[in-house]
């Protein structure tokens, strides 16, 4: 073992600066600064190289997490990189976009003993950005191409890194995506102060070098159907996911004011973008400004939305959420940085009405909230939030945002007998193959709403299963 590791005693856990909050709320820039070179190589040198490395099993896409750490301390950062890329096609993203505190860090054996967990995130962070200045960053293509065409609906997560495998296994792979940008949430869902669109873009230029070819703008089941899509491929792939909004069920949920997350999240993006917004997309970031906006929900999507609210402008912006801050399901690291940028939390408070103002003219006024209380459920050890008798109040507000998750949209809209599961996802058999002969479906479409991170694990194994599924055909 390399006498540069272990030094977690000497050395504490450190990330990365921030940038000073009073800068960073006027822009939609990435928050956290580079380390420097000594910083990056004193922070990967703290690992403690264990025997069995709970951080890789932590890691949805088993990274190799001590090998990296281990050659990064000793400056072999090329060879840290191609560690790295060997199990994630995606680092630049998914070491921004992860939430480590729940996943790798969460169980570094230093975070349990009291020495503070190694900074996975922020250390792989800057390998790969470092690959891509370097221009170690390629994608994988074989010598010899196989005479198979296939065909990848949706360039989500799962969508790219399903194309990104496809293509080193020699397939000509095509991209099918509905919007004007490749990347699905990671262009369009999530804001760019926690990923900026360059670093996204950059990997789509990549990928389009090597080969992959991407189609904009096209709906599959609308634009194209299913069937014509079978008819020029030999294997399609379903890698969209979840975007349909849960609604409160309340009154008022149909006022002006009144948006969904993913509304105000691609609004803004597009703007990042420089791309043209629609009418409604306009008028949605002009409302934020001097606003007094609420965004319900405790997830990081809630998270997202307050502190884009709090740079489009907003005069006050507030998250309301029927748990306490020890139950809400949004990462550790994303509420900090929300605090950090003035945003205010309503703990244990769940609306049960959205109200107009006395004109009637249907605009928001106001929040009618129910106080909360937790009651500890013994089946999943999670805290219930039951209304307090008489504790009912109202709170002003002139935005409501809601953030409440996504589920499955109406898949038979690609074939009517596309078999579902009772959640309405796409049901597939063990190899990832759906009811449809010869087409695949990964991803949320599948799993439903979870992490990026969970989306490339199943994305890359299922790429296994196709390359398999294609060469026993033709056996």
């Amino acid at each position: 073992m390399s006498n540069s590791m272990m030094k977690f005693v000497s050395i504490g856990s450190k990330s990365s600066a921030k940038i000073e909050t009073s800068t960073r709320i006027k822009n939609f820039k990435e928050i956290y600064e580079h380390y420097t070179t000594v910083e990056l190589q004193e922070q990967a040198s703290r690992c403690e190289q264990c025997g069995v490395p709970f951080c890789q099993f932590g890691c949805p896409i088993q990274n190799n997490i001590p090998d990296w750490l281990n050659l990064i301390a000793e400056g072999s950062y090329k060879e840290a990189w191609s560690f790295l890329n060997a199990t994630s096609p995606l680092p630049e993203v998914c070491s921004r976009i992860c939430p480590q505190d729940r996943l790798c860090e969460k169980t570094c054996v230093l975070n349990s003993s009291g020495h503070g967990a190694v900074q996975i995130g922020k250390i792989e962070k800057e390998l790969a950005d470092l690959a891509f200045k370097e221009g170690w960053v390629e994608i994988y293509t074989p010598n010899e191409k196989l005479n198979k065409k296939i065909a990848v609906v949706g360039s989500g997560p799962a969508g790219l890194a399903m194309a990104t495998y496809l293509h080193g296994f020699g397939y000509d792979v095509t991209i099918y995506e509905r919007s004007s940008h490749a990347g699905g949430l990671l262009t369009l869902g999530i804001p760019s102060f926690k990923l900026e669109k360059d670093v996204i873009l950059k990997r789509i230029k990549l990928m389009e070098q090597a080969g992959i070819k991407f189609i904009y703008n096209t709906n599959i089941g609308k634009d194209i159907s299913l069937e014509k899509l079978q008819a020029d491929y030999d294997v399609c792939v379903l890698a969209c996911g979840v975007y349909k909004p849960y609604n409160l069920g309340i009154k008022g949920e149909d006022l002006n004011g009144v948006y969904h997350a993913m509304d105000v999240l691609v609004a803004q993006n597009l703007a990042d973008l420089k791309s043209e917004l629609s009418p409604k997309q306009s008028a949605i970031l002009k409302s934020l400004k001097n606003s007094n906006v609420a965004i319900i929900g405790g997830g990081d999507t809630a998270m997202d939305c307050v502190r884009t609210s709090i740079r489009a402008g907003a005069k006050k912006a507030s998250v309301i959420y029927r748990r306490d801050q020890d139950n809400m399901p949004g990462s550790k690291k994303e509420r900090e940085n929300a605090t950090e940028e003035n945003a205010d939390f309503i703990w244990l408070s769940s609306p049960i009405a959205i109200n107009s103002d006395d004109n009637d003219n249907k605009n928001v006024k106001s929040i009618t909230l129910q106080k909360m209380t937790l009651k500890k459920e013994s089946k999943n050890g999670r805290a219930k939030p039951i209304p307090m008798d008489g504790q009912i109040y109202d709170l002003p507000f002139d935005v409501v945002i809601l953030a409440l998750g996504f589920s499955a949209e109406d898949f038979k809209t690609f074939h009517n007998s596309l078999a579902l599961d009772k959640w309405n996802n796409i049901s597939v058999k063990e190899n990832g193959e759906t009811s449809i002969n010869n087409l695949f479906a990964v991803g949320d479409c599948v799993e439903g709403a979870s992490l990026a991170v969970k989306a490339i694990y199943n994305a890359r194994t299922v790429s296994y299963m196709i390359d398999d599924f294609i060469k026993n055909k033709q056996s």
